[in-house]
């Protein structure tokens, strides 16, 4: 009853083992579905776990007394059946062995393009045209970074954005559209220092598309573009890459007041071109050409010697400005703006939007333009001021203005001249003697109603002495009165040959000439 007593236990023992072997195999089963379910990749050396399981076993020899526990019902000799999920245990290793193989194993990289050496006789062409500046048609093969990258006979190049076009930066869609297109280029730079796999070889296109805009741009033309700035004299056209530029005087046939209210950037325009400056690369447009002209019926609206209503718009050095209606001007010249001043400021007369009467004096239907007269158009004072002023009298006269041939002075508000001629020993040297507003004595030596001319010198002036003006006249002169009056002997000489001499060889006449007779 004691042996059976001693086997029971012992099986008791060997159960319970078993037992607590099939716990931590369950427990490790557990842990590695875990490992696996939450990052298999990451976790993959929990695959070597099992190892663990040796010092696991012996623990339970030490707890032998744990026997003792009431563990000897019946339902404990089943345990063994648990130990099925331990025999399948090893089965989910094979998912963890799996996921060690993929991170060992590096993920497949997109292959990179290798770029071929140049062969020798393409690139021996490619110099050729680099030396002689010749000119080769490449084919666009890709949008790329900074330019487009482009191909002759199997040889890289490249073209940059800045090069492309006469733009000076073309826009995104130009690039892309020109892919597959094939262009005339010219070379730029080959660098000789790098491989040949690495060579950079760089074109261009704009000095081409330059060359042929310049020779291709003629006036007369109709060109159209968008306005690229504006300023006060003008604005500016673009014109495929170059910019026009329409003066104010050429943006309409009316008046134009002001260029920021005319247009605005980015308005298009149809001009014609009116004048090419290759040298300076400057183009003149004009959007006037383009409109019906004004003066089809102006000779019939005003003709000659008719009086009209002009307001003034604008002052030059010449004269006025002044407007009949809208986009009919006509210019007054300063000796048309007085009968008795001589005008050097057509401000000291006219002032800006005073409505005056005109005069027409001539019609100019090429330029578009009426020569008008202010002073017409108020009765002429010459024939009274003939009467009151005399040749020879004296006057104290006020200077007006001073100029390199002579000073204006005004006697009762009608101006007259007094040349530098008639200054005397005052008029010598290079400037004027006198200064605007000062008085000086003077004396009428001239007047002539019929061109409205007042002539002045000034008053005491020194004479020079008659023997003075005698001496210097005969300084210099040849006394004629010494001339021969017949033809002198010429007496033989040694230049003679058998009794004949150069002065026989001339005739009459021009002998005289040459002794003076």
């Amino acid at each position: 009853m004691t042996e059976q007593s001693s086997v029971i236990n012992a099986n008791l023992d060997n159960n319970q083992n078993n037992l607590v072997k099939t716990n931590q195999n369950v427990e490790q089963t557990n842990e590695n579905a875990e490992v696996l379910t939450e990052a298999p990749v990451v976790e993959a050396p929990v695959a070597e776990a099992p190892i663990v399981e040796a010092p696991v076993a012996e623990a339970p020899v030490a707890e032998a007394p744990v026997a003792e526990a009431p563990v000897a019902e019946a339902p404990v000799a089943e345990a063994p059946v648990a130990e099925a999920p331990v025999a399948e245990a090893p089965v989910a290793e094979a998912p963890v062995t799996e996921a060690t193989s993929e991170i060992q194993t590096p993920a497949p990289q997109p292959a990179q393009r290798t770029r071929q050496d140049i062969p020798i006789a393409v690139l021996s062409k490619l110099k050729e045209v680099y030396d002689t500046n010749g000119v080769i048609q490449a084919k666009v093969e890709d949008r790329v970074r900074g330019g487009l990258r482009m191909s002759f006979e199997g040889a890289p190049l490249f073209l940059p954005t800045s090069h492309f076009s006469l733009k000076s930066n073309p826009t995104e869609e130009e690039l892309i559209q020109s892919v597959g297109a094939v262009l005339n280029v010219e070379i730029l730079e080959i660098n000789e220092d790098a491989p040949s796999h690495k060579r950079n070889i760089i074109v261009s296109s704009k000095n081409l598309l330059e060359k042929k805009f310049w020779d291709e741009i003629k006036e007369g033309q109709i060109i159209e573009g968008p306005v690229t700035s504006i300023t006060t004299f003008g604005i500016f056209i673009d014109i495929g890459g170059f910019e026009g530029l329409v003066h104010i005087s050429r943006m309409s046939r009316k008046r134009v007041d002001s260029t920021k209210t005319f247009c605005k950037k980015g308005d298009k325009f149809k001009a014609v071109v009116v004048d090419v400056d290759k040298s300076k690369k400057r183009i003149g447009l004009s959007l006037a050409d383009l409109e019906p002209s004004l003066f089809e019926n102006v000779a019939d609206k005003y003709p000659l010697n008719s009086v009209h209503k002009a307001v003034v718009k604008r002052f030059v050095d010449f004269g006025a400005f002044v407007e009949l209606e809208d986009g009919i001007q006509g210019i007054i010249r300063n000796p048309d703006l007085s009968w008795t001043r001589r005008v050097n400021n057509p401000k000291d007369i006219l002032s800006l939007e005073q409505e005056i009467d005109v005069h027409v004096s001539a019609i100019n239907p090429d330029k578009e333009l009426l020569t008008l007269s202010y002073k017409l158009t108020q009765p002429n004072p010459w024939p009274e001021i003939e009467k009151e002023l005399k040749i020879g009298e004296e006057k104290t006269a006020t200077v007006v203005f001073v100029k390199p041939e002579g000073a204006i002075l005004a006697i009762n508000d009608v101006d007259g001249f007094m040349p530098k001629s008639k200054m005397g020993p005052l008029g010598k040297g290079k400037k004027v003697p006198f200064k605007k507003g000062e008085q000086v004595e003077v004396v009428i030596t001239d007047l002539v109603a019929s061109s409205q001319s007042l002539i002045l010198e000034p008053k005491d002036v020194p004479t020079p002495k008659a023997n003075d003006r005698d001496d210097r006249g005969n300084r210099g002169r040849r006394n004629w009165d010494d001339r021969p009056t017949s033809i002198p002997q010429i007496q033989p000489s040694s230049n003679e040959v058998a009794n004949f001499a150069f002065s026989d060889m001339l005739g009459e006449d021009t002998l005289k000439k040459l002794i003076g007779e």
